[in-house]
């Protein structure tokens, strides 16, 4: 690895918000994806704070909830930048969702929700020292995609009820956190495999595609016994694209360490996975479990796939979710054949 790309861990006052720099796309922004394959529920949430867009700021919020046999909970929004969105330790969206970190314990965080037929409790805390994927110098988009990015391996428990049905969470995850200018309409594509897996190690791999014709890629392996990350060489991932060119059905991708050692790691959908649509980018987070090898887990598949510059908002997707609102149909709720089975593996 070149001197020029120098990762770094993050430390307790990185978890915090920060300060904005004069700038329309300034943002900071909390993520968190989980997934419950044994309770059958999983979901993605993320806040962002534009203090500045427009002159008057605002908070988006892309939060979904699903479920494969029972109801999906779907909302993306933008909602108006108040003396109340911004604390020191914490994100909030009115009286909807709120992000905040714990009073005591720098590791723990919780996330709360409230809306129409879903009441939501979750407590996250931090299995290692938070550490960049992105290096500090050394790729092109990097003054353009919220150039501080913390990610993070999680334990997520606590409680969901969605349309009438309760459910004890108990699980893992993943997290991250951004501050930065972020000019989303520099992307054409992008691919982000998070997970955190039952043998101690949580992972995580991007692939970034620019309008300038650049692409960028990186990925990690953390231990969470030594606190360690370390860095590939080389990624290969690929999407099991829906035909309608914006949802997916997993995916598998292969990081190639500097020891010369190659990690698999599959991805296979829980259940339809939230899209959110946001300044023309169709972001999808799919819960998932993960294997690799003997281990297992959880995951996220992000994926954005937006060559014509979201000149057209995608609808009617076969393995995602778009529209705001709860879904409780089953042909709402149904999967296609997972793609393991449709390839015979």
């Amino acid at each position: 690895m070149t001197t020029e790309r120098i990762y770094k861990k993050y430390g307790p006052e990185s978890r915090f918000t920060h300060d904005a720099v004069d700038d329309n796309w300034w943002q900071e922004s909390a993520f968190t994806g989980w997934a419950d394959p044994e309770r059958g529920i999983g979901g993605a949430f993320r806040l962002g704070l534009e203090p500045n867009h427009d002159g008057k700021g605002r908070v988006t919020l892309w939060s979904g909830v699903t479920t494969p046999d029972h109801a999906i909970y779907h909302r993306c929004e933008r909602f108006p930048y108040t003396a109340t969105s911004r604390g020191e330790r914490s994100w909030s969206a009115g009286d909807v969702v709120s992000f905040a970190y714990d009073e005591a314990n720098d590791r723990l965080a919780r996330w709360t929700l409230r809306d129409e037929g879903i009441t939501l409790d979750l407590e996250i805390e931090d299995l290692h020292t938070p550490v960049a994927l992105f290096p500090s110098s050394g790729w092109s988009l990097k003054e353009r995609q919220a150039r501080d990015h913390l990610e993070c391996g999680l334990r997520v428990r606590g409680e969901v009820t969605l349309a009438g049905r309760r459910y004890a969470v108990d699980c893992g995850g993943y997290r991250d956190h951004s501050w930065g200018v972020r000019h989303w309409n520099t992307l054409t594509a992008h691919r982000w495999m998070t997970g955190t897996l039952d043998n101690g190690t949580s992972f995580c791999m991007a692939v970034f595609s620019g309008i300038d014709g650049s692409r960028f890629s990186a990925g990690m392996i953390i231990d969470h016994a030594t606190d360690t990350a370390q860095y590939s060489e080389d990624i290969d991932c690929i999407v099991f694209m829906e035909a309608d060119g914006c949802s997916h059905r997993g995916g598998v991708s292969i990081m190639r360490m500097p020891d010369g050692s190659e990690h698999k790691f599959e991805f296979e959908p829980i259940a339809r996975a939230p899209v959110a649509w946001h300044e023309a980018v169709a972001c999808l987070d799919a819960p998932c479990k993960v294997r690799s090898g003997s281990a297992q887990g959880v995951g996220i598949l992000e994926s954005n796939t937006n060559p014509q510059q979201g000149q057209v908002k995608p609808q009617n997707l076969v393995s995602a979710t778009i529209e705001n609102g709860l879904y409780t149909k089953a042909e709402q709720l149904s999967l296609r054949m997972p793609a393991r089975k449709l390839l015979g593996l």
